[in-house]
């Protein structure tokens, strides 16, 4: 594996709307079905990057949940804070879970995209997976 080149961020971006509640999406661990019913996701997209060990990654698409994530993902001088996302595919860094609407932590990274550690991710998944399977199962978005 090499290490990957960063890559540069895309345009700015906004948060999640505020119809959905960004506390109890960060406390459950992923969005149900009925919140992405109600809100275009898509809308809100940006690319980050998941890593392993600093090595070999791969650019994702997620929402930010949070106006505060938002800011910290637009600023260009913004290192190591650490903003709360939704991804919107699935990653296959994460699979064989399916990973489609699943709260993930990334560290800003100035004017590259944010990094998301793999391993660090691990915790949130594994407290979170039985309600996420029976929530949204093998179906995903």
């Amino acid at each position: 594996m090499k290490k990957q080149k960063q890559q540069l961020k895309q345009e700015k971006v906004t948060s999640v709307d505020p119809a959905l509640d960004p506390k109890a999406i960060f406390e459950r661990g992923f969005v149900t079905k009925e919140e992405a019913s109600k809100v275009d996701l898509g809308k809100f997209s940006c690319k980050i990057n998941i890593q392993d060990k600093g090595l070999d990654s791969e650019g994702i698409w997620v929402a930010l949940i949070t106006m505060e994530d938002g800011a910290l993902y637009n600023s260009d001088v913004s290192h190591g804070a650490i903003i709360q996302c939704i991804l919107l595919n699935d990653s296959l860094h994460f699979m064989p879970n399916r990973t489609w609407g699943r709260v993930i932590q990334a560290k800003t990274n100035g004017k590259n995209r944010p990094i998301c550690e793999r391993d660090e991710q691990l915790p949130l998944f594994m407290r979170t997976q039985n309600a996420y399977n029976a929530e949204l199962g093998d179906k995903g978005s």
